[in-house]
């Protein structure tokens, strides 16, 4: 009996880099640690460690300080069986911190584009805080050469590299900023006018959705999806309170921006999150300190995750048609005259976690 193998980020890594190498994605010659870190999501060390195993595999040599690392061994396939084409999914952060629409979208292309001569790899593109990092992503673009893009929530110094590198790209979500690249999208301020309108009915008027690392344009739409229905019932008040921002994300940005709101002497009773993890964070807080949903306060989620079959209460929450959006995708890498941008609706679950608010 063998000996059970554990599995960590580098025998992950060791995994793709084989299937790259044994395909002949690199040629003769590896990219360096940096751009193979930054494509698989990972650190360089990890990459280092991971390609001491593709060494003493015999795969590739051991390289040096200033030599490459040389493919020493690849597939004996015939050119022929070879993917024809190369797409992109491009996320900006690794699978490890990914949130689930990223993965089961990723699972869609793969499935449906099988047996048609693309091939899906996804890589890891920096662009999460807007930044331009054309230099990274130039060495990764050079190193495989893809035939098209499809980006997880993109930004726009991305959308303004692709088009000037002359690469089809698709944005599922995300921001554009008037650059010319195709948009597939369900609308977050949509989603945000019936969460407000839900909260509304219910006699919710201190509404708060706490925004981390998003869109300067969706900041502003979101702003108005909540303030203008609060504005018509003669509610007080300022958009930046309701819809406050913050350049970064995580755990402890949301906890903050939460203890934040519970301060005011007005405290929120109606509580709207982007994403799950967010709704984790700020549903932790509320436990801490003794509040309880849906007597105290509401919340809901503009997305959705398979761990909310195991929460109670069960969230209001948002549902993607991802598979409906990832059909499209793959139609728009088929068809090379598409360019269109579409707009898909999301299904509103109401969930357990809406109530009145108290007095």
């Amino acid at each position: 009996m063998k000996a059970v193998r554990k599995r960590t980020l580098a025998t992950e890594a060791e995994r793709e880099l084989r299937e790259a190498i044994l395909g002949g994605q690199f040629g003769k010659t590896l990219p360096g640690l940096r751009v193979l870190a930054q494509a698989l999501g990972i650190s360089p060390p990890t990459v280092a460690e991971a390609l001491k195993t593709l060494v003493a595999e015999g795969l590739v040599s051991a390289g040096g300080p200033r030599r490459r690392m040389e493919v020493l061994a690849t597939a004996t396939q015939e050119p022929s069986v070879r993917p024809n084409r190369v797409l992109w999914f491009v996320t900006a952060a690794g699978f490890e911190t990914a949130i689930h629409g990223i993965t089961e979208a990723m699972s869609f292309l793969q499935q449906m584009l099988a047996g048609t001569g693309w091939e899906v790899r996804h890589r890891v593109l920096a662009f999460g805080h807007s930044e331009d990092r054309s230099s990274q992503w130039d060495r990764m673009l050079e190193a495989e050469r893809p035939d098209a893009m499809v980006v997880w929530s993109g930004r726009p110094a991305l959308a303004k590299w692709a088009r000037q590198r002359g690469l089809r790209t698709l944005f599922l979500g995300g921001a554009t900023e008037k650059q010319e690249v195709t948009m597939f999208a369900v609308s977050s301020a949509d989603m945000v006018s019936h969460a407000v309108a839900e909260l509304i009915a219910m006699g919710h008027r201190r509404i708060f959705l706490p925004l981390c690392n998003r869109p300067t344009t969706l900041v502003s739409k979101v702003r108005q999806a909540v303030a203008q229905p609060l504005r018509a019932l003669g509610v007080k008040g300022h958009a930046k309170d309701w819809v406050p921002e913050s350049p970064y994300e995580g755990g402890e940005v949301i906890e903050a921006m939460v203890l934040q709101a519970l301060r005011d002497e007005q405290k929120p009773t109606g509580w709207i999150f982007f994403d799950w993890r967010e709704f984790l964070s700020a549903a932790c807080v509320f436990r801490d300190l003794g509040l309880k949903v849906p007597e105290d306060l509401s919340m809901i989620v503009l997305s959705s995750d398979p761990a909310m079959a195991w929460y109670r209460p069960a969230p209001s929450h948002f549902r993607q048609p991802l598979e409906t959006m990832a059909k499209a995708a793959v139609e728009w890498a088929l068809d090379e005259s598409a360019v269109a941008g579409r707009r898909f609706a999301a299904d509103w679950f109401p969930g357990e976690s809406l109530g009145a608010p108290n007095a």
